[in-house]
């Protein structure tokens, strides 16, 4: 979940990402990860009309003026529970905060154990908007797990959250392993 130097070596050696759609759909994401958008933009047309592939073409359009209000006409139901967030997501990429402040106020805030999607998602749209009441805390929490994601650090930073990976708590009563001497 965010290991991009790992997804960048796998997916450089697709060359063929145009045809199989699901690999069509991963390259994009690395691709809007990579800021090139209108790259995403183009193989998201050859990726397969799934969930996944909605909420990342949402992602790619939140991020140009111009195509906001296409990004907004996407949500609908068949992204369930993200649907809401996103929507939330993209008013507030638009510069209509108080729609979006609305918006989320109507909304559960996902537990920690919901799908990472969707509290990724709920992330972006808590950041964006810098909702401290809420947001700040669940976005700290879900770049203490996953720090390497792309999406979960663009909400961290809008809340000043380190962009560095937190150091790993040492389970009670471990003690740091010993290397071994070489023979």
């Amino acid at each position: 979940a965010g290991d991009l130097p790992r997804a960048k070596t796998v997916i450089d050696k697709w060359t063929d990402a145009t045809l199989y759609p699901a690999r069509a759909q991963r390259k994009a994401r690395l691709l809007r990860y990579e800021g090139k958008n209108a790259d995403a933009e183009k193989l998201l047309e050859l990726a397969p009309n799934l969930r996944n592939t909605q909420v990342e073409r949402i992602l790619v359009e939140a991020e140009s003026a111009q195509d906001r209000d296409h990004a907004l006409s996407l949500v609908d139901d068949r992204l369930g529970e993200m649907g809401p967030f996103l929507e939330a997501y993209v008013l507030a990429r638009k510069g209509d905060d108080d729609k979006a402040t609305k918006k989320l106020a109507t909304l559960k805030t996902p537990s920690f154990d919901s799908p990472l999607a969707l509290r990724v998602v709920a992330a972006l749209a808590f950041g964006e908007l810098r909702d401290t009441e809420r947001g700040e805390t669940f976005v700290r929490v879900l770049h203490e797990k996953f720090p390497d994601n792309p999406d979960v650090n663009r909400a961290a930073k809008r809340y000043d959250i380190a962009d560095t990976k937190p150091e790993p708590t040492p389970k009670p009563g471990s003690k740091k392993p010993e290397r071994r001497k070489p023979r």
